[in-house]
């Protein structure tokens, strides 16, 4: 349920992103979900490859399957292992969960020249402060989204959004 209410909030972020990725690129989606952005990519794209750790979430989105789309699961800290080669990568509301050496690790060895990263900024609104943590509390990485708040987070160009709390970052990589 949880995840359905996220993909419906999220779903004009997405499209955004969708904006920003031209015809026939390949995709890599690192930390994936359920597949949401890449199933919204799939008519554009010549192909998609999500990864998440979740086996769950992987089950989820492969019975959605579609031909040029490949979901796996799998440990973004060892993305260097995949040797594959892909026109963009996405980082959708993924990289506040892990720890600042993990983040700075995974960012680092992204193979890719196009990096989309999707997560939160810090809110101008206390009260939207106060809600996101508390939500963050329950999610099992509260620590690293606390941390991951603290920090300047300035990954690139920055494409705002309807929503002052999460921001889009265009960054040019390797």
């Amino acid at each position: 349920m949880f995840s359905f209410l996220v993909d419906k909030y999220l779903f004009p972020i997405r499209k955004q992103i969708y904006e920003l990725i031209p015809e026939n690129s390949s995709v890599l989606d690192i930390g994936c979900g359920t597949g949401t952005q890449l199933f919204l990519l799939s008519d554009k794209i010549k192909y998609g490859l999500g990864i998440d750790i979740s086996k769950r979430k992987i089950t989820e989105a492969k019975k959605q399957q579609k031909q040029n789309l490949e979901f796996r699961v799998f440990d973004a800290n060892k993305i260097n292992s995949l040797n594959l080669n892909f026109d963009y990568a996405i980082c959708s509301m993924f990289l506040h969960s892990l720890n600042k050496q993990n983040r700075d690790e995974l960012l680092k060895s992204i193979p890719v020249k196009n990096l989309i990263i999707l997560d939160y900024v810090k809110f101008p609104s206390r009260i939207r402060n106060y809600l996101m943590h508390f939500e963050e509390l329950f999610s099992g990485h509260y620590l690293n989204f606390r941390d991951y708040l603290k920090e300047e987070n300035n990954f690139g160009e920055g494409i705002k959004t309807f929503d002052s709390g999460i921001k889009i970052w265009f960054c040019k990589h390797l």
